[in-house]
């Protein structure tokens, strides 16, 4: 029994978890953007993305401008969808939501920062996507812009919206666009399972060997 708990420790003080970042958010120069994304009609603004080894979505940021200065705020949500590569539209069902984010009529660059905390498949595809068709508080068109990182600054996804309003069905109904090959400027943290420290194993390991054989010939 206490050769299996002190090997249990080991492998648990052996474990270190490893974390995947996304970012096109650092390489931004803070001005080049996409536009316009808002009421009534081009509502959902999308970032596709693979998930490698780390399944765990842990955070994902993001800039956004309103290009109006007089109209208070603007409400929308933050969502995360399986992505269909083929027919480049997201697929089956919510699988995050957020909280109404706000974005201020300040004429100046807002950064948001969500923690989905969602657990997502390895080697599958993915979209995150801003949307205020269920959060459709403007009276007048809202006029907002996402910041763009680049062309192809990913590699394994990129910005695609749709022209949905207010109908959620067009998420998964409807042909998603695309702007060329340029990508949202964002950030996306992602937990992965436990990986073994090398030289934590051997030298936690020798500790047991150890404690073996002095218990044998205490025997």
């Amino acid at each position: 029994m206490k050769k299996l708990l002190l090997l249990a420790l080991v492998a648990g003080a052996a474990a270190s978890q490893a974390d995947v970042t996304i970012d096109t958010l650092s390489g931004w120069n803070g001005t080049d953007s996409i536009n316009s994304f808002g009421v009534s009609d081009t509502s959902t603004y999308g970032q596709t993305f693979k998930v490698t080894t780390a399944p765990l979505l842990m955070t994902y940021e993001f800039q956004l401008e309103s290009q109006q200065v007089d109209e208070g705020f603007h409400a929308f949500n933050l969502y995360v969808m399986a992505w269909d590569d083929v027919n480049n539209h997201a697929t089956g069902p919510v699988l995050y939501k957020s909280g109404d984010q706000f974005l201020v009529d300040s004429g100046t660059w807002q950064d948001f920062t969500v923690a989905p905390n969602v657990m997502l498949n390895a080697n599958s595809k993915y979209v995150a996507f801003i949307s205020t068709s269920e959060s459709n508080r403007d009276v007048n068109w809202a006029s907002m812009q996402a910041g763009r990182g680049g062309t192809d600054a990913y590699a394994d996804g990129q910005f695609m919206f749709t022209n949905n309003g207010a109908d959620t069905n067009g998420w998964t109904n409807n042909t998603w666009s695309s702007w060329s090959t340029n990508d949202t400027a964002f950030k996306a943290v992602f937990c992965g399972p436990a990986v073994p420290e090398p030289t934590t194993i051997v030298g936690l390991g020798l500790s047991v060997i150890g404690f073996i054989r002095k218990k044998r010939k205490q025997s």
